[in-house]
């Protein structure tokens, strides 16, 4: 049991890391794109419409 622990433990942990050193860079790419950059979040303190 604490060898099938462990190992599920390191395999879930094993995609989070290219996970966050991908985020950054695609989230980037998308405010790029008009239409997206809606849904990313506001820049500025305006309103989403």
């Amino acid at each position: 049991p604490t060898k099938a622990f462990v190992l599920s433990v390191i395999g879930n942990a094993v995609p989070v890391i290219p996970l966050l050193f991908l985020l950054d860079p695609v989230t980037k790419y998308l405010r790029s794109i008009p239409v997206m950059n809606k849904y990313q979040g506001r820049q500025k303190n305006t309103p989403l419409v």
